[in-house]
């Protein structure tokens, strides 16, 4: 049986000495050491991250309560066309664009096409109803153009639109006192069913003009006319149309010039 008394003679390695210091202290002082670059490691401040690595986390970070606001936290930033300075026209040139553009991605028709007859339009040639259609879909989806255009050779130079539709105007002169007048200043044409439109949202005007100045009239938003088709059995008369629709026969008798009461099958109506 071995025995942990040392043996006399020997000398333990812990008792030995280098440079005159025995073993013992030495392994002593090395464990002081070591702990002390331990704790300095440990309590070093948590925003030391590396450069090479910028998106690691401190060792005692906890990133499960949101403490950690490093790279990696952020969220990846989104483009909103919305905001960009591109969603306002300002020309009809740049309106033109944007119809040319968004009828031939659309499949509505080709580019080459759009633009002539937006050309037309904006020099105030008359268009076929075809053209006509393609006009009214791209005004429809992009609002009328931004500047007053020139029809058959008449303009309404000194007349100033006097806001955005859905807006009110106030009569100011002889230039701008009639439906037509109107029509072509905020919807870029003197066309029928621009100024029907009008004339539907302002029954209690009458007609047709001249008004005052001071008169004020309604210029309801542009849309492309909404049309409902009669049957034979229950949607036959202006009264049934109307009601089905959720307008009223004044309206209908506006938007639909020279209208009877009762229908044939078939018949279009304007009823917006």
């Amino acid at each position: 049986m071995m025995s942990d008394v040392a043996t006399p003679g020997k000398t333990s390695f812990l008792s030995k000495k280098i440079f005159g210091v025995q073993v013992l202290y030495l392994l002593a002082i090395g464990v002081l050491v070591l702990a002390y670059f331990a704790w300095k490691l440990r309590s070093a401040p948590s925003g030391d991250v590396t450069e090479e690595d910028p998106g690691t986390a401190p060792e005692n970070a906890d990133d499960s309560q949101g403490l950690y606001d490093g790279f990696a936290a952020q969220p990846t930033p989104t483009y909103d066309p919305a905001l960009g300075t591109g969603t306002t026209v300002e020309t009809n040139d740049s309106w033109a664009k944007k119809g040319v553009e968004w009828a031939a991605q659309s499949g509505l028709a080709g580019a080459g096409d759009t633009q002539l007859i937006l050309q037309k339009y904006l020099n105030g040639d008359q268009l076929s109803f075809e053209e006509g259609k393609i006009r009214d879909a791209i005004i429809a989806h992009f609002g009328a153009p931004p500047e007053p255009i020139t029809v058959g050779g008449t303009d309404i130079e000194g007349v100033k639109r006097q806001g955005t539709p859905p807006t009110y105007h106030t009569i100011k002169s002889t230039a701008d006192d009639s439906y037509s007048d109107l029509a072509l200043l905020y919807y870029g044409s003197k066309a029928n069913d621009r100024i029907d439109l009008l004339q539907a949202a302002n029954a209690g005007l009458g007609k047709s003009g001249p008004w005052p100045v001071g008169t004020r009239v309604f210029i309801p938003a542009y849309h492309a006319p909404v049309y409902f088709t009669s049957t034979k059995s229950k949607y036959n008369t202006l009264k049934e149309i109307a009601a089905h629709n959720g307008t009223s026969v004044a309206t209908l008798r506006i938007l639909n010039d020279g209208i009877k009461d009762t229908l044939k099958s078939g018949t279009k109506v304007r009823v917006a």
